[in-house]
């Protein structure tokens, strides 16, 4: 279990430290959840309701997702009419009764989706879980199915924590703003389990949640305005009456008419 972990949490600094380098956005995002849980042990199974939690941050590699999860999970109020929550299995092992019972959840996954609209991930996860859980064997008294409780011969109770594997599946879809909604399943699985066959959960949930770090929206293209018209060219009137460009100079006057010849003299 040990390596188990530790190969996980490799695998996510890896996947952080390439997603670092060649993400376009980082989006830091955090989550309520709401389900439901089926525990199974010893061929045995307990549905619940549960809530649980989920923060995480995720890289947008160009349309492909790649995120690491931190998560929570409560298998808090149980369907059936058992005395006990959460969810517990109970089961006839050999001369007793035996009653087995999980707790939190505790999780840590790397998820990678692709966008398949601008506003919907559809993604995929695997991690780690650690989950607590409680078994009890109560002996049955001699030629009968009546359990016996503590001080009883061959009596224990015994509350340990298991590690194991998560994988899972879902939908998320950004419905306003920073805030979206999704739908994940999910199989937890306990192998470490001290009953026969190891332990596992299977949930199936709603979240809620809101993202931190999301790009503004472009603003609408406006266009420039158009330049203003030219000013007309500035001109002068010439003496002659002529109007011409106050760059140019006016003709020359044309040079006055000669004088009359003179009179003829009388003789």
């Amino acid at each position: 279990m040990k390596l188990l972990h530790t190969s996980a949490l490799t695998a996510l600094a890896a996947v952080m430290g390439l997603s670092a380098q060649t993400a376009n956005a980082q989006i830091v995002r955090a989550e309520l959840q709401a389900g439901v849980s089926q525990f199974n042990a010893a061929g045995d199974h307990d549905t619940s309701l549960g809530w649980g939690a989920a923060a995480g941050v995720d890289f947008d590699l160009g349309g492909i997702i790649v995120g690491a999860e931190g998560t929570f999970w409560w298998p808090g109020s149980c369907f059936s009419a058992k005395d006990d929550c959460p969810a517990e299995v109970n089961t006839i092992d050999g001369a007793g009764l035996v009653h087995h019972k999980t707790f939190e959840e505790w999780g840590a996954a790397v998820r990678v989706g692709t966008m398949v609209t601008p506003a919907t991930l559809v993604y995929a996860k695997a991690g780690v879980v650690r989950n607590e859980q409680r078994k009890e064997f109560l002996p049955f008294a001699p030629g009968t199915t009546n359990p016996q409780g503590a001080g009883w011969p061959g009596y224990y109770y015994d509350n340990y924590k298991r590690g194991g594997w998560v994988l899972g599946a879902g939908v998320e879809h950004q419905v306003s703003g920073p805030f979206y909604v999704k739908a994940e399943g999910r199989w937890s699985d306990y192998k470490r389990g001290n009953v026969s066959g190891g332990t596992h959960m299977v949930t199936g949930l709603l979240g809620v949640g809101v993202k931190f770090g999301l790009a503004e929206p472009a603003p609408a293209y406006v266009p420039p305005p158009p330049p203003p018209p030219a000013p007309a060219p500035a001109t002068q009137t010439c003496p002659d009456g002529t109007v011409i460009l106050a760059t140019e100079v006016c003709p020359a006057p044309p040079p006055p008419p000669p004088p009359p010849p003179p009179a003829p003299e009388r003789g």
